[in-house]
C-alpha cells in the first residue's frame, strides 16, 4: 500500500542560522535567515519565495517565483525562475530570469542575469561584508550589467555585457 503525505501549501522559516566551520583553515561562514516563506497553490504550481537574511555580515532580500516543487524530482520537467535579490541596505539588485529544462539534473538552463548598483564601489563593500575579499573601489558611478548563462551554446556558457 502507498503512503499518502499531507499537501503543504506554505512553509515559513524564521530565525534560522547555519554555521560552517572549515577544520583545515579554521574559517567560519555564517548564513542566517531572518525569514523565508515558500508558498504554492498546489505541488504542480509555481512557488512564491520571499526571504531575507545575511551571509556573514552581508544582508540580502529575495522575492519572486520558481517552478513547482514537483519539477525538482520529476526529471525533464521545466523549472522557470524569476527572482530578484536586493543587496545590502542599498538600491543594488540582481534579477535572475529564465528556465531549467530539467532542474533535477541541472541541465537545459537558459538564464538572464541583470545586475545594477548605484555605484560600482558598492561591489567592494558587498565582498567585504560577505567576507569574500578586501577590495576598496573608488566611486565610479552606476553599474548596469547583463549576463546570459546557457548550456545550449557551444562551450556551455555565454557572457553578456556590462555598462559602467
Amino acid at each position: 500500500s502507498s503512503v499518502s503525505l499531507p499537501e503543504v501549501h506554505e512553509v515559513h522559516l524564521e530565525g534560522v542560522l547555519f554555521v560552517f566551520r572549515d577544520g583545515e583553515n579554521r574559517t567560519v561562514k555564517r548564513f542566517s535567515l531572518g525569514f523565508a516563506n515558500l508558498k504554492g497553490e498546489d505541488p504542480t504550481k509555481p512557488l512564491q519565495l520571499t526571504a531575507n537574511g545575511t551571509y556573514n555580515d552581508f544582508y540580502f532580500e529575495l522575492d519572486g517565483y520558481t517552478g513547482p516543487a514537483t519539477a525538482i524530482t520529476a526529471g525533464n520537467a521545466p523549472f522557470p525562475i524569476d527572482l530578484e535579490a536586493r543587496l545590502g541596505a542599498t538600491s543594488s539588485k540582481v534579477l535572475v530570469q529564465g528556465e531549467f529544462k530539467d532542474v533535477s539534473s541541472g541541465r537545459g538552463y537558459d538564464l538572464k542575469i541583470t545586475a545594477s548598483a548605484g555605484d560600482i564601489a558598492q561591489i567592494g563593500d558587498f565582498l567585504r561584508d560577505a567576507h569574500v575579499a578586501e577590495l576598496r573601489l573608488p566611486p565610479a558611478g552606476p553599474l548596469q550589467a547583463e549576463l546570459r548563462l546557457t548550456d545550449r551554446a557551444p562551450g556551455g556558457k555565454q557572457i553578456g555585457r556590462a555598462h559602467v
